[in-house]
């Protein structure tokens, strides 16, 4: 059941990026799109040995293509999922390198992470696009 919410929760905030974000938005949600599916991808081509270092190299391409997006935008919610992200590849570089033995322990962890910054995006979008409706309907008045 856990695992159904989240990749509805999944689902439906990468759409709702898609549709009420901007071109950079849009490029951001891109990013994590790819990184998820190369996630879900990594067991099938990558040997189990390498597959948790493979997972932190992608969420390091994921962490630096977002950080790349969060200079050049004006909205904050990439700043808050750069953050959010980077703990959650804080916690997995710990489970790879310096604790194997918690390696799954430690992925949960990442994990809570990343559905945090999933709903910082959600939620940054929202208030972005609520902030535009107010300065338009108080330009118009």
């Amino acid at each position: 059941m856990f695992l159904l919410a989240n990749s509805a929760f999944l689902i439906l905030s990468v759409g709702y990026g898609w549709l009420a974000g901007s071109r950079l938005d849009r490029q951001a949600v891109g990013w994590i799109v790819a990184a998820l599916l190369a996630t879900l991808a990594t067991p099938i081509i990558i040997t189990p040995a390498w597959n948790a270092l493979a997972i932190l190299l992608i969420d390091l391409v994921l962490l630096a293509a977002i950080m790349q997006i969060a200079l050049r935008s004006t909205r904050y919610w990439p700043t808050w999922f750069a953050g959010l992200h980077l703990s959650g590849v804080t916690f997995a570089f710990a489970a790879v390198l310096a604790a194997p033995q918690y390696t799954s322990t430690m992925r949960a962890f990442a994990g809570f992470w990343g559905t945090a910054a999933l709903l910082a995006m959600v939620l940054g979008l929202f208030f972005d696009r609520r902030g535009q409706a107010v300065m338009k309907a108080q330009s118009l008045a």
